[in-house]
C-alpha cells in the first residue's frame, strides 16, 4: 500500500465487515490481534485514537443528523 490508498471491504451479509470495521474505528475494542500503522503496532480506544493515526470511516447510516420523515424531506 501507499500513502494516501483508500481501501474498501466487502462481504456477505454477516461476514464481519460491520465489526471489523468499528474495532478499527476504535468503536470496539479487539478480543485479540494486532492493529498495525506504519509497520508499527498501535492500541485504539476510541476513534479519537483513530483519527490520530490517520483513520478515518464513512459509516454505512449517516450518523451526523437525524433521520427526516417524508414530510420534513419534501419540505427542504
Amino acid at each position: 500500500m501507499n500513502k494516501g490508498d483508500k481501501i474498501g471491504l466487502v462481504g456477505k451479509n454477516g461476514a464481519g465487515k460491520s465489526t471489523l470495521m468499528s474495532i478499527v474505528y476504535g468503536l470496539y475494542q479487539a478480543d485479540s490481534g494486532k492493529i498495525l500503522v506504519n509497520e508499527k503496532e498501535i492500541k485504539l480506544r476510541s476513534p479519537r485514537d483513530s483519527i490520530e493515526n490517520g483513520i478515518g470511516m464513512v459509516h454505512q447510516h449517516f450518523m451526523l443528523v437525524e433521520n427526516f420523515t417524508v414530510l420534513e424531506k419534501s419540505s427542504t
